[in-house]
């Protein structure tokens, strides 16, 4: 009898969606335990305790469908006292590079990019000078960053505002690194890659990598301050709001924070870093990324794509993975989802718990800046 019942509870949990491998928190808590109603003071807090190693910093914590907080600390320039607040912008970093992914999982969707082909078979004849072996490179590889290409001479990285950005696969072909081993042998992160990944979407999509991304991805989620072509000429009030931003550096100890002699660049390989935005318009790009009640998101017509997106591609040391160029962390006890990001004047963060339901972006101008990882840590660190 008893096990009939306990076979009878299983199918009801089925037949109503439940999902016996979710995280049984207690409602409106966090994986840490911190309660929702506790979020804010928790966050003021820390700032406070931390003030003299925090330039400026912007936080959302959110649901799919709920901001449950949203905040700007400190100042975007200490020497002049401007305070920071909802309209200053940052560096995404490399969570640029999860824009590509998503744009080559729409590809995927559509049936006009396929995960395991070599990617040459997208691109122009004769692209690539430099290959050691003829094994193909998948879009796959790139994800996992297992192309074999050698990490990107910084000089080819970041250039001062006055210089001219060549086309992306002029670039590309230019800054082309040397492969050091056969593709899929060894993770190597690569800048290259993931910029060598845009330009298969631009070449696929018939339209330039930045243009693509502001039509399929910011639109949908409804992202107007956000920018991502090199110099930010793709949206001119990023552009100005983001010539404003004083960034810094801090001593060893992280409590004298100093001015950067120069606080922007751009980024020739773009679809690596260049992205640039307000928290909120970060914080809308994590939302979209996760799946509703029913799985579906605004940047797929399908659930299966975004469900796909989210699967295991590749285990590195430590136990870390990758999905789809999406990297899990079990840091903070749970599996997280997301990126990281550093320019040579911002850092920035995005994680998103689909488990429970619960995700965090976060943006500083400091480039020694700890709240990056500590800030999360508070959220998401189960106790």
């Amino acid at each position: 009898m008893k096990r009939i019942f306990a076979i009878l509870i299983l199918v009801l949990m089925v037949l109503s969606g439940c999902k016996t491998n979710q995280s049984a928190l207690p409602p409106d808590t966090f994986p840490s335990g911190l309660k929702y109603a506790d979020l804010e003071q928790t966050i003021d807090n820390y700032v406070a305790s931390n003030e003299d190693k925090i330039a400026a910093l912007s936080i959302a914590v959110f649901t799919k469908d709920n901001i449950l907080l949203e905040k700007a600390y400190g100042y975007t320039n200490i020497e002049d006292g401007i305070v920071n607040d909802a309209n200053a912008v940052y560096d995404w970093g490399s969570i640029s590079k999860t824009l590509v992914w998503v744009s080559a999982m729409q590809l995927v969707e559509q049936g006009k990019l396929d995960l395991n082909a070599d990617i040459r078979a997208y691109l122009p004849d004769g692209f690539f000078s430099k290959l050691e072996y003829d094994d193909p490179i998948t879009m796959l590889h790139l994800m996992n960053h297992t192309t074999g290409w050698a990490v990107v001479d910084n000089k080819w990285l970041f250039f001062s505002l006055d210089t001219e950005v060549p086309e992306l696969g002029d670039f590309l072909q230019k800054s082309e690194p040397a492969q050091l081993s056969r593709p899929g042998e060894r993770y190597e992160y690569s800048n290259y890659g993931a910029a060598v990944a845009g330009y298969v979407v631009e070449c696929i999509a018939g339209m330039p990598f930045y243009e693509y991304v502001h039509t399929n991805i910011f639109d949908p989620a409804g992202m107007t301050q956000t920018a991502l072509k090199p110099g930010l000429s793709d949206n001119e009030w990023v552009k100005k709001q983001r010539a404003e931003l004083i960034c810094y550096y801090g001593d060893d100890y992280g409590s004298l924070l100093m001015p950067l002699p120069v606080s922007q660049f751009q980024i020739p390989l773009y679809p690596t870093g260049q992205a640039t935005s307000t928290l909120s318009d970060l914080r809308k790009y994590a939302q979209a990324l996760f799946p509703d009640e029913k799985g579906f998101s605004c940047l797929f017509t399908k659930k299966k794509a975004l469900k796909e997106m989210y699967t295991t591609t590749s285990t590195l040391e430590g136990e870390e993975q990758l999905h789809h160029g999406f990297f899990s962390w079990n840091t903070f006890g749970s599996n997280i989802v997301g990126h990281e990001g550093v320019t040579a004047s911002c850092k920035a963060a995005m994680f998103i718990d689909i488990d429970n339901g619960v995700g965090v972006a976060i943006m500083i101008n400091d480039l020694h800046g700890k709240a990056i990882d500590e800030i999360p840590a508070l959220i998401f660190e189960e106790k």
